[in-house]
């Protein structure tokens, strides 16, 4: 799989145009923003790194996480995902360009993947399996045909994205998953895609995940994190680090501090990632303005894609890709 594969240049590069000016609309004048303590750790020692469309990025002193404080405020940003023109781009557009795709790169494997979770860590198949965030349901239509769980849950804020569910013939829950109330979902497994990034608060999601999860549940989430090799070296320059919609750029070892202070046990973590070389070579070839170390200058430029793919692996298997993936169980 290559960035492009699921990321194509021109629909990404629209959205980070629009991004660009949809944050300008939203947010220019820093109105209600809100300064944070390190949504990994909790700490509140931090040094501040560099502005990014009027954003600034922290970097926490206890585990390097890299964060936006101030940020605004958790309305102020549902508003934004709900009604921005970024948001609908990314709704509209390029998630359903780029649905068949995903199905196949992305969702197809990440099926397989969580019933192997599921029959390791003892999850029953009468258990309720339920996707935070779950888009368009293209993942959850992916895991309906495998006919693993009995029942099949959507916990989906967006009205469009739900309808979208139904459409797929999925139940879906309309409302954010701090809205459920106790007892409404006791799921045996909860995933949540590239979601804890964008929120004013992964300690408060995680929270409540706990009452979504029956005792011993397991949570499976992905998210990118700042300990990665292409966010390291393109750091601010990185599209990665793109407000309003990653302010939680937490790192390896944040993650791990978090969700200890969230009541969840960890049973895997790794940064399973295979486009950390593939991404900086896209973003050196689209901005020559982009400095990068000497050495990683030589190994792009002068050795063969055996080499990349050696050092990606390595990148795999020290955790130190962008791409991170965690399986923990309610204690």
């Amino acid at each position: 799989m290559k960035e492009r594969d699921i990321r194509p240049k021109d629909l990404f590069g629209k959205f980070l145009q629009l991004t660009r000016e949809s944050t300008e609309e939203y947010f220019c004048h820093r109105k209600g923003f809100i300064e944070v303590r390190c949504p990994a750790c909790d700490d509140n020692r931090k040094k501040k790194e560099f502005d990014k469309f009027s954003f600034t990025y922290v970097t926490c002193n206890r585990c390097g996480s890299l964060y936006n404080s101030p940020r605004p405020s958790m309305e102020a940003l549902n508003a934004y995902y709900e009604s921005s023109k970024a948001a609908e781009f990314w709704s509209d557009t390029f998630y359903r360009k780029t649905e068949d795709e995903r199905r196949e790169k992305i969702f197809l494997p990440r099926a397989r993947l969580i019933s192997e979770i599921a029959e390791k860590y003892g999850v029953d198949r009468t258990d309720t399996f339920a996707d935070i965030g779950p888009g368009y349901g293209t993942f959850l239509q992916v895991i309906k045909k495998m006919d693993y769980f009995q029942d099949i849950i959507g916990i989906e804020p967006n009205p469009k994205f739900a309808q979208a569910c139904r459409d797929k013939g999925i139940n879906v829950i309309n409302k954010p998953v701090e809205g459920i109330e106790e007892g409404e979902v006791k799921a045996g497994i909860v995933v949540a895609f590239d979601l804890l990034e964008h929120l004013f608060s992964p300690y408060r999601f995680l929270m409540t995940v706990q009452n979504v999860l029956k005792k011993a549940g397991v949570l499976y989430f992905t998210m990118p994190n700042v300990s990665g090799f292409d966010i390291q070296v393109l750091w601010e320059k990185s599209d990665n680090v793109y407000p309003p919609h990653h302010i939680n750029l937490m790192s390896f070892e944040g993650v791990k501090l978090l969700l200890s202070r969230s009541g969840f046990e960890i049973l895997e973590i790794n940064t399973p990632g295979k486009l950390d070389l593939d991404i900086l070579k896209n973003s050196i070839k689209e901005d020559s303005s982009i400095e990068i170390p000497r050495f990683v200058s030589y190994m792009l430029n002068q050795r063969d894609e055996t080499t990349h793919q050696i050092f990606q692996k390595f990148l795999h298997e020290n955790n130190l890709s962008s791409h991170l993936s965690c399986i923990a169980v309610k204690k």
